[in-house]
């Protein structure tokens, strides 16, 4: 049970920014005079055609989903068979190899490399490929499969800004639009590609397995983003150039009380819009003095992908081989309070903190 500090309250670890009821209401009453709610709207088209701007990509590339997670799935079973064998990294969020599981795919967990990225063996032909905590992509380092990848890039909004597709496969991008995220619509996601195909097939899954008739042609299901949580997304777009400075501003003063201590700052670069600020301990018993010295403190802390999906009862049966980064990553990180929320009074507690943590770890 945590201890409020009895002048200022808890710091919550994440506290989601929305736009106004004004703003958002600006849309509905759009969606309102359409008369249409669902199936392809015309909020919905023309989100996908801002997406598709910010992506820098045509807007046939881009669908839009009713979550992030949905995204996933949905990806993978129209780009595989049914028991397929599909390579992902254990150091995730559950979405990841669940999304796998359900999509009918054979799942291997793999270890991460030291920029927290999945280090897919050398004869990977499908692999799903996440981008930590709203990292951007970089195709050039050692293990990146040559085939087909599935980015899950569920935090990364700001880094698929002219996302850099490789050229040499075939390579499918997810973004969650959840409220923990940058661009926060509630529930949302939105899938796109170089491969104008995968999404008019992703679009059928979405829609029951048809699109156009009504004919299923394959299987799917309802996973179509509706026009009231598109009017959420578009109020969201229009706040987001002045919300990304905010997020880069509280990045620099985060960065600049991991750095003055010495603290590693196990996170994105900062010219990045993102929201975590996770730092990494030198081993497990110090998270743990550090998570119970913030709590007594009155600060949330999240170890947001726990001790790695491989640990949960879902995924035991998963085949994996060596987890070493894994679980050095799952008994060391550790996330601090991060969001557009934050006050400077918070930034000067958490510091404080900090300090005594590093002093003598007691209060």
């Amino acid at each position: 049970m945590q201890v409020r500090d009895l002048n200022d309250g808890v710091i919550p670890v994440f506290l989601p920014v929305f736009p106004s009821s004004e703003k958002i209401g600006f849309y509905i009453d759009e969606a309102t005079r359409s008369g249409q709610f669902s199936n392809g709207g015309p909020l919905v088209t023309r989100l996908e055609e801002r997406l598709a701007g910010h992506f820098n990509i045509p807007a046939s590339r881009v669908a839009m989903c009713s979550s992030g997670t949905a995204a996933l799935e949905g990806a993978l079973a129209t780009v595989s068979s049914a028991g397929s064998p599909v390579h992902l990294p254990s150091w995730t969020f559950t979405a990841t190899p669940g999304s796998a599981l359900r999509a009918g795919l054979q799942p291997t967990f793999v270890d991460v490399d030291e920029s927290q990225r999945a280090d897919f063996p050398a004869d990977t032909s499908l692999a799903v490929d996440v981008l930590p905590f709203g990292a951007r992509a970089d195709w050039y380092r050692s293990g990146a499969p040559r085939q087909t990848v599935l980015v899950d890039a569920a935090a990364s909004f700001d880094a698929c800004r002219d996302f850099a597709f490789p050229e040499d496969r075939k390579v499918g991008v997810i973004v969650s639009l959840h409220a923990t995220k940058a661009l926060p619509v509630g529930e949302g996601g939105v899938f796109f590609s170089n491969d104008e195909a995968w999404v008019a097939e992703f679009r059928r899954w979405s829609n029951f397995g048809m699109w156009g008739s009504r004919v299923s042609q394959i299987p799917g299901t309802n996973a179509k983003m509706s026009e009231l949580t598109a009017a959420v997304a578009h109020a969201s777009l229009d706040a987001w150039p002045a919300q990304r400075l905010q997020w880069l501003e509280l990045r620099q003063r985060a960065q600049e009380i991991s750095s003055s201590m010495g603290l590693t700052a196990a996170g994105v670069e900062s010219d990045l819009a993102a929201p975590y600020w996770n730092i990494q301990l030198e081993d497990q018993a110090a998270r743990t003095r550090l998570e119970s010295l913030l709590q007594v403190g009155g600060v949330e802390t999240r170890r947001w992908w726990g001790d790695g999906c491989h640990t949960m009862p879902a995924y035991h049966d998963i085949p994996r081989g060596r987890l070493d980064r894994t679980e050095g990553y799952a008994a060391t990180v550790l996330g601090l309070p991060f969001h557009l929320g934050l006050k400077s009074s918070d930034f000067n507690r958490i510091r404080t903190l900090l300090e005594r943590f590093l002093d003598d770890g007691e209060l």
